[in-house]
């Protein structure tokens, strides 16, 4: 089977993008890791946002966990099959995307929010300033390095 064959990453032509392909990945890990740990809060703090209810909140937190442990293939550039590394870049890019939206429509809509929940309640992001700094710096990083670490041969983005 050609498609669940693994395939080699692309080669990164410089040091600096190994070493940020591996910074990425740590903080992926990071935000995984201290979402997980502080799951029972983290899975409230989604209610905060106001999009669905306590168990949909829940669901919506996992899917959010899960999608940060889909992207870390690819930030380490393991070898995958065509499919995995697809969806690996696809969650890798739609990330700060989707924090972007959670911190966004919390500020327009005008909500009450104590913790934005990017680093579960361990490292608690209060201010709205602060967590959509982080989000922009961490999707200006995602724009700027998609290509070279192979998201476009990895989604057929020619």
């Amino acid at each position: 089977m050609k498609f669940a064959s693994a395939t080699p990453p692309t080669p990164l032509k410089t040091a600096i993008l190994r070493r940020l392909s591996y910074a990425l990945a740590i903080f992926t890990a990071i935000l995984a890791a201290t979402q997980i740990a502080s799951w029972s809060d983290f899975a409230s703090i989604f209610q905060t946002y106001q999009l669905a209810s306590a168990p949909a909140s829940a669901i919506l937190a996992g899917s959010v966990i899960g999608l940060e442990l889909l992207s870390l293939p690819f930030l380490c550039r393991l070898p995958l099959s065509r499919g995995l590394r697809r969806a690996s870049a696809s969650a890798f890019v739609s990330l700060p995307y989707l924090w972007t939206y959670l911190a966004t429509s919390a500020i327009f809509r005008d909500l009450a929010v104590s913790n934005y929940g990017l680093f579960g309640t361990l490292i608690p992001i209060g201010t709205w300033q602060l967590a959509l700094a982080i989000e922009l710096l961490w999707m200006t990083l995602v724009g700027l390095t998609f290509g070279a670490f192979g998201g476009r041969k990895a989604l057929k983005l020619k």
